[in-house]
């Protein structure tokens, strides 16, 4: 509960960069979600064909990073699943139905093998998704951290400003 307080006060801290937001949205997750290693904040493009990492915590590293695109055109079926679900929890990432076309783009080049990802509205409009990933199988992503990725990624929804990180970093 201290982290989502904590994370509420950064993301409403009208003297806060942007950057700084969206890496204490990232290391929140990190924090709140004990099997992830990685955690990311995606954002759709303009016409919601791609979407762009702008916010990536390695947790072995302890770094923060940004980059990377994932188009829908290479990866349709977890477009739809995303969309339709507003989550997704996924052990074995490589060969489940909705994420496997993603293998050689993403999830081998990154070492990942599970994820469990929250969808980031703006007026009930997909903006964004709040991933965590982990470089093993996963056996199963908790109903607790599943709870309080969901809390993260709605609290993130409601201070999310896509113009303002593009004025600051774009």
């Amino acid at each position: 509960m201290a982290d989502l307080f904590e994370l509420n006060l950064t993301l409403t801290n009208p003297k806060l960069r942007y950057t700084s937001k969206l890496n204490a949205i990232v290391k929140t997750a990190a924090n709140c979600v004990p099997q992830a290693d990685i955690t990311s904040l995606w954002v759709c493009d303009e016409d919601t064909s791609a979407i762009i990492c702008i916010a990536r915590f390695d947790k072995h590293s302890d770094e923060f990073s940004s980059g990377g695109v994932i188009s829908k055109e290479s990866a349709q079926v977890y477009f739809d699943a995303i969309q339709k679900h507003d989550f997704l929890a996924i052990e074995q990432a490589r060969e489940h139905p909705f994420t496997k076309d993603m293998n050689y783009e993403y999830f081998i080049p990154a070492g990942i093998h599970s994820l469990l990802d929250y969808v980031l509205h703006d007026n009930f409009k997909p903006k964004g998704v709040l991933c965590c990933e982990a470089r093993t199988e996963v056996p199963k992503w908790q109903d607790d951290e599943k709870a309080v990725l969901k809390r993260i990624a709605n609290s993130s929804s409601m201070f999310f400003d896509l113009s303002a990180y593009e004025r600051e970093c774009g």
